[in-house]
Parts: C-alpha cells; structure tokens; sequence
C-alpha cells in the first residue's frame, strides 16, 4: 500500500513503514508512537529510511472482523507530534472509512441501480419552482 506525499524535492510515493502496518493488522489495534526510532515495538529499517519521527495507525475493521485496510499518519520532523486525541480521532474517522467501504460493497453487490432508487425515493423531497 502506498500514499502520496509531498517532499522537498516534489511529490513522491513513500511506502507506510511495514513494521506499524504488520503490528496494526496482526493485533487489530491502533498504534501511537511518539519515537518511532526509539520503540521498541517497531524494528524496521523502513521507519529509519524514511525518517519518521512519530506516527499513528489504525485499521479498517469490516463486519467480518477482516481488516480492509489502515490509516496511517506520520511526522518526518518531529517526535511527540501526536496526542491521544489526535488517536481518538483517527480511530473514529477509521472507524467510518471502514463503515464507508462496507457500505460501497453492499451496494455493488445487490446492483447499484437498485441501491440508487431505493435511497433516492426514501430521501427525496418535493420541491416547487418559481
């Protein structure tokens, strides 16, 4: 999985440490680290190679309990940039990316022309031109 980032020299594609990735799908938690270069969690070359200070991740939980994917944030300049808060924060916006996704894969799997009209009739509204 790969996201884009901007760098001092233009855009470029950085691969999310396999490390934090490998801990967040294996336990099925979200992770913050302060010092990723200190912790002990985390013994990858990536976190080095990329620079990153701090960083938090969390994953995509489908209705299965399968992990459809992570979140994942970092800080190349420096340690202790995220709060509790900031994980709460992620937790729940993960939370409703993965509500998204299950939502996406209902509806292309009863066909998307049903989905459509059953959602458009209950929450269409009358409207009046002048």
């Amino acid at each position: 999985m790969s996201w884009s980032r901007a760098s001092p020299r233009g855009v470029g594609s950085t691969r999310v440490p396999q490390s934090i990735a490998r801990k967040v799908v294996e336990d099925r938690v979200a992770i913050l680290s302060d010092n990723t270069a200190a912790d002990e969690r985390f013994k990858g070359k990536s976190i080095l190679i990329q620079s990153v200070r701090s960083a938090m991740c969390t994953p995509l939980i489908g209705t299965d309990q399968k992990v459809l994917g992570i979140l994942y944030v970092d800080n190349l300049t420096a340690t202790h940039s995220f709060s509790d808060d900031d994980l709460k924060f992620l937790i729940a916006f993960g939370s409703l990316a993965a509500w998204r996704s299950r939502t996406r894969s209902a509806r292309s799997r009863c066909g998307a022309k049903h989905w459509c009209s059953q959602t458009s009739s209950a929450t269409s509204r009358p409207t009046s031109r002048r």
